[in-house]
């Protein structure tokens, strides 16, 4: 192809010379190089060192767009995004996010070349507009109000706290270098401004290394150096959690309420546990991945027999995630019992026996107790609070759907013996829910507490709010009943029909004085409220059975307590007696019905998701029960190549929540299969439906959307770091039953590109709404997203269609729907099951459809059609057609909006055509792009209400094959006859040809079909006569005579009457600097001079107020580049540029135009037309931190915006002596568009380290920015090399003590580790005591009102701690004049108390030795009282010198006011002068007070004297010790100590002690005559379920009763005790009396 040149002609409108370069040369075009002479902008921000950033910027003028439909005008500046805030006009703004707190941030501003303009209309406000339909209430839709101002902004800078991110505060630092004046009339704008920011030094904050934090490194660009933190109290820290093995059989206990469970031999029989093989001291109880204490009655003798059972107290599920009393995904808790492996915790058993007199201790009547009562059956989404929130952070369910102003309504609910006699007040909350709002959004409310007013309360909107009675209030606790009493609402208004106000109940809490007495036989009490700490005696009464356990909650089972038989109330009355330190501790006491059942037990097994050896592309989460009805559909994933993986519900449950049902638990499997699966995923399908609180299938996650509020979105599944971009392609299959399964997986199979060719292939079906702004956004779309080749149907219902051709309603759709499309857009109104625009399709529509064979995919842009939970959406139903539908529905679960669906629907058109496009990756990335264009206040809701019904790996089986034929004229006339010719890639099949015109409207009214039998086709096309002018094209779609392959094309060319066409430009996706040729048809004679014009300089897109882009550009001439035009000689009427040009600026949108000039030097001036230049990648260090495990590293953070993966290398250097030298350096693979963490290990240093970070260095990547890659960061260093050859060390060869800050010291002695670890050192100023009355922390420098050392470190590879020695200078301490009470405390973050550590004092300074982690700092101690400390034996107290089996269960029951130390310095247990280890002794998880504690153990003994002695240091390092010597006897003996009292009047207690365990023992009572009065023996003594068979000392109570239940007769009885074991019986007898 040659170019014949014409004339080269310099235009009037070139008015710089140096931007036209002759023949030969490549023209480039800098943004650099025109700066000097064109008003574009100039952004320049960088940080100039680790605490300054600045931004500098030179602005042109902005650009004042004007709606003239409105009557409105936007500002804008091109280079700079526009801040969308609620009722305020959207303005120009840059945006930085800094890692400070506000008060830590200082600015400084210079500006120049100031200007003040009028505004040619009235600012537009910043808002989009709901899409209102079936299913919407537009009046309940709050947009954005204009708000009142005389200037906006009111600041150049304004600095706006935007909170904490795992303990990183963020600040935003927003710039407006325009300003709206005199009411929005005229803008003030600067033309230059530079802005300096300085973070403070030496704030509160601490460094930390960012090695967790991707989703802040990859979303903002924050300062230099390491993350700095808040220092913050750590959590309770819990013991290592438990994981079950792969393949492991369990026992799954599922509770839903707390109680007392006793679960029987029988009932873990018919569960399917063979218990003959089990030891019953192997049971261990779990719940959330940690053991708890369990009572096992009879488990001695190593045989679960038939009356033997397991008791514990378990607990509903209990609100994890929001601070509200239910939780919002079920109530249903999960305990896993397990055996056959090691003995398990038990309780300890904690004696409580009646021993001091009643007058000396405490006797209480009544307690304060609260009793909450809430009904959960009304769900409400409240779309006017925490929008962008998940929905879970407020509570949503109430009593029922609501009150009406006007009226009142009756809840009955339930007390527990109110004390009658009580004349205190009793206190009560009502937490109501405001449900109106705005002009219906007053509320006033009174309640009454049968018939008694307790209070009134007025708010307003959508809020919580709680009444409550006051101080004075008169309520007086016998107003109360036990058993039904009645709660009254009345709501304010005058008229109950108006609907003026509505509010929900939430919940009532009554706190009341309630009686010591059990209601239905369950009992939970605590001491008197502010009482005094002491000896109590507790009568407990109303129990129909002496079969009655109690337990101190968390803490220990009682027993010894005193059961007896009240006859005058046919009940039980207890006593016992406790030592009470506080009024948080809880009892629990129940017995007979209220001994709780699990709702079920079952068999489980751990499949072991976290262990499958690789994984795979597609997971599939599906109901347990369907897990193997799912092999045909992975079969089919199998036969397209994708790998899969099904896993059911439960086993996720399982597995990552403890078996207890959440969202959460699908989210935390799905994070831990991108971590760690290979391959990693790239689909989900949840396959089950789901309602608003899903228990049995797939849980939908709810989030609070803008105005309309909780909406399912299982989009947020599909979030793997703390961000919104997501990681997963996800979509679901809503199916209820088997059946539908089925069905959806043979719809499925069905659907491959093998069994769909058809015309239909080819076929698009775009349906607008009512508005005309519908049609326009579609007619957008059609033009801009939609290729030629494909078949373009319409149906539009605006009022402007009416008439035309694409004018259709129900009918229309059905037939397109029935004869086949394969992708189909609505936009318009909609609501759940409907299009509802002309009714145009709703759930009725439905059985008329018969696409069986030929099912679409539908992108439904309006409210509500993708909801699956709580109604049935079109996308549900459409899925699940029986005869047809759809094989997938893009759609919301929440209101749509006109703008913002438009936006996000847009990017998903740009690539759902692209080869190997999937539905579900079309989807992932249209809302990755849509957050780039999105309004502040609605993105989120967008991106989350919008579900995939449907499955995501769905290919759309467009044509596989694209061809291009000929047209005999490519430039014809109307009415002309045109050939269309060419090779078709098959021998014989159908052609399916449609004629568009320029607005790519169908000119056939169907397409015609044309059969052919050869691959060489000449076919007649006769043009209309009437056919547009321009642009036009015919486009086919051939299918193969076999319909077994297909193809489509289209043919572009140009009708007569317009002056230019076909432009098109190469490379067709040039990036910087790429020489790039530009071409053009034209038909025009006698051109004497043409040339094109190229605008890099003004040209930038917007979007109108319906979403819609244009470009603007031309705007100044004097900016214009021009090249003449050659003709090209081989091609007619088509024209090339003569010279190539080049565009330095990546990003940058170029627009072109055309000139020609004929002789007389008239001018024809082409359209304009665009051209976006490819952006170049960008590397830049963004922070240097250190860190480490086995040793010391630098961490450099590197952000990479690009979207190709790419390798570099990072160097890091150390200033020595005034020069850099090498620290490390190393070649690194970065992923597109995120941070990465770079480690090079090395010795730190000391002392503060200057470090330089370079990405790069040798340049061998070309990037937007050369100037970011080093980075150069001040460091003090807190991270510590600790060798085997010299223990800690600042440079790797010698023995050093480090200094940390100016008070302490620490060391690591030589030799002390096997392999190199880390010390990590920081200095913590958060401290703080608490609940430990003879402590007080001691600053050791007046500088600070409490400073620490926080120690952290040690080797990955090993679980040992770290010794270490901590030395505490005193000179500057407060306290140092009473250095004799100071000493260094160390924190317990389990138990959240100081230990005092032992240390020695020399001179100013104070010394311990300890082991890290920890945190150090200063104490002084009053405290000199020991610890109280219990030991038990069989649930029993020890004594002297008893008789114990050769594995007895003992326990250690530890208390102190001012904490217990629970770790090996802190008890001490030695048995036959040998240690036992502190991990021998097993603490129940649930203990969280560090005043408390209970262990428990079995160690095995071999006949003879042994003996036993037990520390016990508090806190303050006083010490109890007890010792005890038992026998552990080789012969039975039986040692009768008698009855007492004797004689008795209404109970007496036996005495006996066994030297072993027996199989059986018996307490037989006999008349003088020798008839037999009663059997005590195990079948029927429970009182505190003591076990009568174990070896050692008994008391055992008869409560005076025969067999029968009546009280025996005054008189004298004899008994006898028998003890059988094996073949042994022995005997003792004795004699008593009952006496009056």
């Amino acid at each position: 192809m040659s170019i014949k040149p014409v004339p080269f002609y310099l235009s009037h409108n070139i008015k710089h010379p140096l931007r036209i370069l002759f023949c030969g040369f490549i023209l480039l075009i800098s943004q650099n190089l025109l700066w000097s002479a064109v008003s574009d902008i100039e952004i320049v921000e960088k940080w100039l060192n680790a605490t300054t950033w600045q931004w500098q910027a030179e602005l042109p003028m902005p650009k004042f767009p004007v709606d003239e439909k409105n009557q409105t005008c936007a500002i804008e500046i091109s280079g700079l995004e526009n801040l969308a805030r609620d009722g305020y006009p959207s303005i120009p703004v840059y945006q930085k996010i800094i890692n400070a707190l506000p008060d830590e941030i200082a600015f400084t501003v210079q500006t120049g070349l100031e200007k003040v303009v009028p505004l040619p209309a009235v600012m537009s406000i910043s808002q989009d507009i709901p899409i209102a339909g079936e299913g919407t209430n537009q009046e309940k839709i709050i947009l954005p109000k204009t708000k009142n101002f005389s200037a906006y902004p009111m600041r150049l800078v304004e600095i706006e706290f935007l909170g904490y991110l795992k303990g990183i505060p963020l600040s935003s630092v927003k710039i407006f270098p325009c300003q709206l004046i005199e009411q929005g009339k005229r803008l003030k704008y600067f033309g230059s401004v530079t802005v300096q920011v300085q973070v403070k030094p030496g704030t509160r904050l601490q460094k930390s290394v960012a090695t967790d934090e991707q989703a802040l490194l990859k979303a903002l660009d924050i300062a230099p150096g390491s993350i700095r933190k808040i220092a913050k109290q750590s959590p309770t820290l819990a013991k290592p959690a438990v994981t079950f093995p792969a393949g492991k059989v369990l026992a799954k206990l599922i509770v839903d309420e707390d109680g007392i469970y006793r679960v029987s031999c029988r009932a873990l029989s018919d569960s399917g546990i063979a218990l003959k093989k089990v030891d019953p001291r192997t049971f261990r109880l779990f719940n959330q991945q940690h053991e708890v204490p369990i009572y096992v009655y009879g488990e001695s003798d190593g045989i679960f027999h038939n009356n033997d059972y397991i008791e514990f107290f378990g607990q509903r599920n209990r609100n994890s995630v929001a601070d509200y009393e239910y939780d919002p995904f079920t109530d249903k808790n999960v305990y896993w019992l397990t055996w056959g492996e090691n003995y398990g915790l038990r309780y300890a058993e904690e004696s409580v026996q009646v021993n001091s007199p009643i007058d000396e201790t405490v006797v209480p009547i009544d307690y304060l107790y609260t009793a909450h009562i809430e009904v959960n059956a009304a769900f409400e989404r409240l779309g006017q609070v925490d929008v962008d929130q998940p929905t879970h952070v407020r509570d949503h369910w109430f009593f029922d759907s609501g009150i009406f102003g006007g009226t009142a309504r009756e809840y009955v609910f339930h007390l527990s013996y109110p004390n009658p006699n009580q004349i205190n007040n009793f206190n009560a909350q009502l937490r109501m829910q405001g449900l109106t709002y705005g002009d219906a959004g007053d509320h006033q409310a009174d309640y009454f507490i049968n018939n008694i007013k307790v209070a009134s309360g007025a708010w307003n909107g959508q809020k919580a709010y709680t009444l409550e009675n006051s101080a004075s209030q008169v309520l007086h606790n016998n107003f109360l009943k036990h058993g039904e009493n009645v709660l009254r609402v009345q709501v304010s208004g005058a008229d109950p029909t108006d609907k003026y106000s509505k509010v929900a109940v939430d919940y009532l809490k009554v706190k009341y004085f309630r009686l010591y007495k059990a209601d239905e036989d369950e009992l939970d009490f605590t001491r008197p409220e502010s009482s005094i700490d002491g000896l109590y005696t507790f009568t407990l009464s109303n129990f129909n059975t002496s079969d009655i356990s109690i337990y101190k909650v968390g803490k220990s089972k009682l027993r010894d307590f005193t059961t007896e038989y009240i006859k005058s109330t046919n009940s039980y009355r207890v006593m016992l007696q406790d030592y009470v330190r506080d009024d948080t501790t809880l009892y629990w006491a129940a017995c007979g019905e209220a001994l709780k059942f699990p709702l079920s037990v079952k068999l489980d097994t751990i499949i072991g998701l976290s262990s499958i050896p690789s994984g795979a592309e597609v997971v599939v989460i599906t109901r347990q029960e369907w897990v193997n009805n799912l092999s045909k559909l992975t079969d089919f994933y199998a036969s397209i190549g994708l790998s899969s993986q099904v896993v059911g519900i439960e086993d996720i449950y399982n597995e990552f929540n403890a078996g207890i049902i959440s969202p959460f638990a699908i989210k935390k499997f799905l994070q831990y299969v991108c971590y760690n699966w290979n391959p990693v995923p790239e689909y989900i399908l949840l396959v089950g439906d789901a309602d608003i609180k899903e228990e049995r299938s797939i849980p939908s996650y709810f989030f609070q959307s803008y105005s309309y509020g909780a909406c399912a979105s299982d989009f947020w599944y599909a979030l793997i770091d703390d961000d919104d971009v997501p990681d997963y392609a996800i979509g679901r299959w809503p199916c209820s039953t088997i059946e539908e399964l089925e069905a959806l997986i043979d719809k499925r199979l069905n659907y491959t590109k093998h069994n769909l060719i058809g015309p239909w292939n080819n076929e698009l079906l775009f349906i607008a709404g009512q508005e005309n702004v519908f049609k326009n956004q579609s007619e957008n779309m059609i033009q801009r997203q939609i290729s030629k080749e494909y078949n373009i149907n319409r149906i539009y219902v605006n009022p402007a269609s009416v008439g035309s051709r694409f004018y259709g309603g129900s009918d229309t759709l059905l037939y397109l729907f029935n004869n086949g499309i394969t992708l189909g857009n609505f936009m318009g109104h909609g609501g759940g099951a409907v299009w509802g625009d002309r009714s145009l399709f709703n759930s009725s529509h439905i059985p008329e459809l018969e696409n069986l064979d030929r099912l679409p995919f539908l992108t439904s842009m309006t409210c509500f059609t993708g909801d699956f939970t709580n109604v049935t959406g079109l996308g549900e139903m459409l899925l699940l057609a029986e005869n047809g539908g759809a094989i997938g529905l893009w759609g919301a679960s929440s209101v749509g909006w006109i703008k913002n669906d438009y936006l996000l629907a847009k990017p998903f058109y740009d690539v759902i055509f692209e080869p190997g496009m999937t539905v579900g990756k079309a989807i992932q990335t249209a809302k990755i792009r849509y957050q780039a264009e999105a309004f502040d206040y609605l993105r989120l809701s967008l991106i989350y209400s919008y579900n995939l019904i449907g499955d995501p790996t769905v290919g759309l089986p467009f044509p596989e094959q694209s061809t291009l034929l000929n047209l005999s004229q490519t430039n014809p006339a109307p009415g002309d006859t045109v050939i269309l010719r060419g090779d078709l890639p098959f021998e014989a099949g159908k052609m399916y040809i449609q004629l568009f015109d320029s607005s790519k409207y169908a000119v056939y009214e169907k397409p015609a079909e044309v059969p052919f039998s050869s691959s060489n086709l000449h076919h007649e096309i006769i043009l209309p006569t009437n056919i547009n002018p321009g642009n036009t094209y015919v486009n086919y779609y051939i299918e193969s005579k076999t319909a077994k392959q297909d193809a489509h094309g289209a043919t572009l060319f140009d009708i007569k009457g317009l002056t230019f066409y076909g432009f098109d430009y190469a490379p067709s996706s040039p990036g910087e600097k790429t020489p790039i040729t530009l071409s053009i048809y034209t038909e025009l004679s006698n051109v004497q001079s043409f040339f094109c014009e190229i605008d890099t300089v003004s040209a930038y897109e917007y979007l109108d107020g319906d979403g819609i882009e244009h470009i603007i550009s031309f705007q100044n001439d004097s900016v214009l580049l021009s090249i003449r035009m050659g003709e090209v000689e081989s091609v007619a009427n088509k024209w090339q540029t003569t010279q190539v040009f080049q565009v330095g600026t990546p990003g940058k949108l170029v627009a072109v135009r055309f000139v020609a000039i004929d002789s007389s030097g008239n001018r024809t001036v082409s359209p304009a037309y665009s051209i976006r230049i490819k952006s170049l990648p960008d590397l830049r260090p963004i922070g240097i931190a250190q860190g480490g495990e086995r040793f010391p590293e630098l961490i450099a953070e590197v952000s990479y915006n690009g979207n190709d993966t790419l390798s570099a290398v990072v160097k890091a250097e150390r200033r020595v002596d005034e020069k850099f030298e090498l620290f490390g350096s190393k070649e690194v693979v970065f992923l597109p568009n995120r941070a990465t963490s770079v480690k090079l290990p090395g010795i730190l240093g000391k002392d503060t380290v200057i470090f330089r970070i370079t990405v790069d260095p040798e340049n061998t990547v070309a990037e937007s920015n050369e100037m970011n890659n080093s980075l150069s960061q001040s460091m003090v260093i807190n991270t510590f090399a600790v060798l085997p050859t010299c223990g800690t060390t600042y440079d790797g060869s010698q023995s050093d003590t480090i200094l940390v800050g100016s008070v302490f010291k620490v060391a690591i002695a030589p030799l002390s580790v096997a392999d190199s670890a880390v010390l990590i050192l920081q200095i913590d100023t958060n401290l703080t005591i608490a609940s430990q009355p003879k402590f007080s922390l001691v600053s050791p420098d007046s500088g600070f009102e409490a400073l620490g050392l926080k120690a952290t470190g040690g080797n990955s590879t090993s679980t040992s701690l770290l010794a270490v020695n901590v030395t505490v200078d005193l000179s500057n301490c407060p306290a140092a004049s009473q250095i004799d009470d100071v000493g260094i405390g160390k924190w317990n973050p389990s138990l959240r108390i100081w230990y005092n550590e032992e240390g020695q004092k020399e001179g100013m300074k104070i010394k311990t030795t300890s082991t890290i982690p920890g945190t150090f700092s200063l104490i002084t101690n009053t405290d000199t009282k020991p610890p109280n400390l219990e030991l038990n034996l069989e649930g029993q107290q020890f004594f002297q010198n008893s008789y114990v089996s050769d594995r007895p269960s003992i326990s250690i029951i530890g208390e102190d006011d001012n904490g217990v130390r629970f770790d090996a310095e802190g008890i001490k247990v030695i048995i036959d002068n040998n240690e036992v280890a502190l991990e021998n002794l097993h603490a129940p998880d649930t203990v969280s007070s560090g005043h408390y504690f209970s262990v428990q153990f079995r160690p095995t003994f071999t006949h003879g004297n042994h003996s036993m002695e037990v520390t016990l240091k508090d806190a303050a390092g006083n010490s109890t010790t007890e010792s005890v010597g038992f026998i552990v006897a080789e012969e039975l003996k039986l040692i009768d100590y008698g009855n007492y009292p004797n004689p008795f009047r209404n109970r007496t207690t036996f005495i006996y002690e066994l030297t072993q365990r027996v199989n059986s023992l018996k307490i037989k009572i006999y008349t003088t005559s020798g008839r037999l009065v009663r059997v005590l023996d195990s079948e029927n003594v429970f009182e505190s379920g003591l076990d009568l068979n174990e070896g050692g000392y008994h008391e055992v109570v008869w409560d005076g009763l025969d067999a029968d239940g009546n009280f025996v007769a005054n008189g004298i009885y004899f008994y006898k005790i028998s003890a059988k074991s094996g073949n042994k019986t022995v005997t003792k007898t004795g004699k008593l009396a009952k006496a009056r």
